[in-house]
């Protein structure tokens, strides 16, 4: 990762990003030195403090779309590819999880409702929010995004549960299916 060069990190091979930024992740197990390893631990810290800071309190209950989006905006905003996550949620729509289901290329990101619905029901979730980025900075859906939604909605309605929102974020605006309208990001 040319990342991890300019923060003086050597690191022979890939090492994915969740394992990098894992609390158990083992420098020495990647060839990194003590201080290498001392310098993820900090980047770890940093990360989670910018997503703290970032995110919006999930214990309270999501009533619209600019607080579904709050939940992720931080962790979506300025992506080079397009990932799908996914807020699962209690009836009173209070959080019980949030959580990146698929990445894909640039423009381009498959899902799939059985892998969304299996942690749905998991985790007993009455109420899902599905979330992706679109790095090109249009929020405006496109005929493939109309379609998933669609089909996803129709597989939830079949498990009883709900999809109260499909979002689509950029690094300034959202689009929100549920008010079939877009909105700039409040900072």
């Amino acid at each position: 990762m040319k990342a991890l060069a300019q923060l003086g990190l050597k690191v022979n091979g890939e090492i994915p990003l969740d394992i990098l930024l894992s609390e158990n992740f083992n420098g020495s197990l990647y060839g990194m030195t003590q201080e290498e390893s001392a310098k993820v631990r900090a980047l770890r810290q940093v990360v989670t403090q910018y997503n703290k800071a970032h995110s919006s309190d999930k214990s309270q209950p999501v009533t619209d779309s600019q607080k579904a989006a709050d939940l992720v905006y931080g962790m979506l905003r300025d992506l080079a590819h397009e990932e799908v996550w996914v807020a699962y949620l209690t009836s009173a729509n209070t959080v019980i999880s949030v959580e990146m289901v698929f990445k894909g290329s640039v423009d381009n990101v498959l899902i799939s409702p059985r892998v969304i619905l299996a942690k749905a029901l998991s985790l007993d979730a009455t109420n899902i929010i599905l979330y992706h980025n679109h790095p090109s900075g249009s929020v405006m859906p496109s005929p493939s995004d109309i379609k998933m939604t669609a089909n996803l909605k129709k597989a939830c309605s079949l498990l009883e549960v709900n999809l109260i929102d499909h979002l689509i974020i950029s690094k300034e605006e959202c689009y929100s299916f549920a008010d079939e309208a877009s909105f700039k990001i409040r900072k």
